[in-house]
């Protein structure tokens, strides 16, 4: 029994310096500004969109091609 909460502190000590660690590496980081984060989300909407209308326009093609061959088979 003493042995497995022995193990059980490791985990638990291994665990709080991960913490630390990942607290300290977060320190480092170079987060963007306001601005260039609103810039960045307002590009992937768009070029989300544009994706979108896109696999819609092609699925509609490729749509009306199967319906013009299985019209004729």
């Amino acid at each position: 029994m003493a042995q497995g909460l022995w193990i059980g502190m490791n985990y638990f000590s291994q665990f709080a310096q991960f913490v630390k660690e990942a607290v300290h590496e977060l320190k480092l980081v170079s987060w963007l500004s306001r601005q260039q984060m609103m810039a960045s989300t307002i590009v992937v909407i768009f070029f989300t969109l544009l994706m979108a209308m896109y696999v819609s326009l092609v699925d509609r093609v490729l749509l009306f091609f199967a319906q013009i061959l299985f019209r004729i088979g």
